[in-house]
């Protein structure tokens, strides 16, 4: 069956903020739902991060026809595959073939698995994204897989729609909670994040990276509320977190 998600109506409120490293004592509970192992390159063969203890997702842009290996632990994981933009094209006037995709992938390991339904074939459009959700019983059984095809709204998982910034620029401002839980913001610049808007009771939370290649290591965040005045963001004890530096560092707040 096809994903579908309705943003509501959301009133503007003013968004209190807590950083990974005040979670230990907080009495409230934070959920990211699960972990995202995020794959810019396939290559050939790719093997899926395994665990017992959490839901782990893939995200994987195909270069080539994939294998990808299911996890040989767990009982649920997902795998969120996009298509590359490099279609294989010939030039009218010149002759030139330019290869690329579209791409394939085949799901294997894990102790074998079934589809429900037809078996999927990854959708061929440049840009298309894929999701295919997996589930067993026990490690002992196969997967069991379902597939969500052709999905064209904002990155989607299994539980959330997350909102990927591969370069931040010196200010990002993220989409309502009725379209995206969480953010992952790679920064490019010294950068003021300006939350999205969000009725009482509602919740998200933003993964801010430093680059991992090419550039200063050393950006900062400051995160605003919109609308309000001062637009500063209240952080718990008013103990307001520093971004975490040197290639790839990443904080979760």
């Amino acid at each position: 069956m096809p994903i579908t998600h309705v943003a509501p109506t959301i009133p503007v409120t003013t968004f209190g903020g807590i950083s990974a490293s005040q979670l230990i004592s907080h009495p409230d509970a934070v959920n990211t739902q699960s972990d995202v192992v995020i794959v810019p390159a396939s290559g050939l063969t790719y093997t899926m991060t395994a665990s017992n203890t959490a839901v782990i997702g893939t995200d994987i842009t195909l270069t080539a026809d994939c294998s990808i290996v299911l996890p040989s632990t767990g009982t649920q994981c997902w795998c969120r595959v996009r298509q590359t933009t490099v279609m294989t094209s010939i030039s009218a006037t010149t002759g030139v073939i330019t290869k690329g995709g579209p791409y394939r992938v085949l799901f294997s390991g894990g102790g074998g698995g079934t589809w429900v339904g037809p078996t999927p074939i990854m959708s061929g459009g440049a840009g298309a994204v894929d999701l295919y959700a997996f589930s067993r019983a026990a490690t002992t059984d196969g997967w069991t897989g379902m597939a969500f095809q052709n999905l064209t709204d904002l990155s989607v998982n299994a539980q959330e729609y997350v909102y990927i910034v591969t370069a931040s620029t010196a200010t990002v401002t993220l989409p309502s909670p009725g379209l995206a839980v969480g953010s992952d913001v790679t920064l490019s610049a010294n950068c003021s994040i300006t939350l999205p808007p969000g009725a009482v009771g509602l919740q998200c939370w933003a993964y801010v990276r430093q680059p991992a290649t090419g550039g200063s290591y050393v950006y900062t965040v400051t995160f605003l509320n919109p609308g309000t005045s001062p637009p500063a963001v209240r952080w718990v004890r008013k103990l307001v977190p520093v971004m975490s530096t040197g290639a790839a560092a990443y904080d979760l707040y």
